[in-house]
């Protein structure tokens, strides 16, 4: 199994290094496996979202903070392969029913810096419009963000892209003489939003 797939016993073993304890210990001080991977999933999911806010937020434009974003996801997932990896698994996983609601929040988190982007593009005319398509369910954050469903079509695309990019490189590595998967990213990103957001696509 890849470090993309699931990165659990690893991300394990490394907490009880750096708290001194031996490997099984943590699991003594929850109710079960799945309580203790669920924190450390939430805990994971809000590290990455602070990490993306943090190396976004100043770009001068939507687009540019929407890049930045998607460079920051990138950045962070190849700096912490396991724990991206324990966090946002390629195979499903249940989570403890008592935590499910702290990690969904979690995961709102984690979309809010590039769908504040998208918004805010959008909504100063520097994005064109998105095409109608098959209908999403809207994506609502209170108080934060919110967007229809062709906007959240839009922005769900997005995600698959830079997700499925992230995840492949993980995975298998470059390939076809890329020696560095930055180059190959950026112009997935760039191509991306020509291709969907940009005017001249019109």
């Amino acid at each position: 199994m890849t470090a993309a797939a699931d990165g659990r016993p690893i991300v394990i073993r490394a907490i009880c290094r750096r708290l001194g304890l031996a490997p099984g210990a943590p699991y003594s001080h929850f109710g079960s496996s799945s309580q203790l991977e669920s924190v450390v999933v939430y805990n994971g999911l809000l590290t990455l979202a602070r990490w993306i806010t943090e190396r976004s937020s100043g770009a001068p434009s939507p687009r540019a903070r929407l890049v930045a974003a998607c460079h920051a996801y990138r950045a962070w997932a190849l700096d912490n392969p396991h724990l991206f990896g324990f966090v946002l698994p390629t195979a499903g996983r249940c989570h403890d029913p008592t935590l499910s609601a702290f990690i969904h929040a979690a995961s709102q988190a984690l979309a809010i810096p590039a769908t504040r982007a998208l918004r805010d593009g959008w909504d100063s005319g520097d994005f064109s419009p998105p095409s109608p398509g098959p209908a999403v369910h809207p994506l609502m954050v209170d108080g934060v963000v919110s967007l229809d469903s062709n906007e959240t079509r839009e922005a769900n695309a997005l995600w698959i892209m830079v997700h499925g990019a992230v995840v492949i490189e993980l995975s298998i590595g470059t390939h076809d003489g890329w020696d560095d998967g930055a180059p190959v990213f950026d112009w997935l990103i760039e191509s991306h939003i020509s291709a969907h957001l940009d005017h001249q696509r019109h």
